[in-house]
């Protein structure tokens, strides 16, 4: 019965083990004292690819208070506010929040990638009507520099 296999042809074999004792090196890793420093070299490659003031970039512990003074209830479906830097509208996470005539709904957030940055703020939200929400509203407020522990205040009208 013939054998099967790659390796049953005397040629492969032969191949085979000229490949295995013939595999490339690097002359680096040969030198002890190169494979710790080409793995310094390459953590220190990495962490200044990292983005480093990832963090910084952050505008922490904003104070953010929507007024209503619509003289009805509304319904803020969304909250957004505008990354400058990166031209985009960034979303800000709220529940369906209801938010009674003359009523102040209040959070404190991190904004990401907008510290230092002039950032306005995009509500969206819906006024009651008889029997049903009305159609969501968009408000933009005025733009102002974005710091840690700053407050944005903005009355709907």
């Amino acid at each position: 019965m013939p054998k099967t296999g790659l390796l049953c042809h005397p040629k492969m074999k032969e191949i085979a083990m000229n490949n295995i004792n013939t595999q490339a090196v690097h002359p680096a890793t040969r030198n002890p004292i190169a494979k710790p420093v080409l793995a310094i070299a390459a953590v220190m490659l990495l962490t200044a690819l990292t983005p480093n003031q990832a963090f910084a970039k952050n505008c922490r512990k904003v104070y953010l208070q929507v007024t209503n003074a619509t003289g009805g209830p509304i319904k803020i479906k969304d909250l957004d506010y505008y990354d400058t830097e990166s031209e985009k509208w960034r979303s800000i996470r709220v529940k369906n929040e209801v938010i009674g005539s003359n009523a102040v709904w209040q959070e404190t957030r991190t904004l990401a990638h907008v510290n230092n940055q002039n950032v306005k703020l995009k509500i969206k939200y819906s006024t009651k009507g008889k029997h049903f929400w009305k159609a969501h509203k968009p408000y933009v407020s005025g733009s102002q520099m974005c710091s840690k522990r700053a407050a944005y205040r903005v009355t709907i009208n």
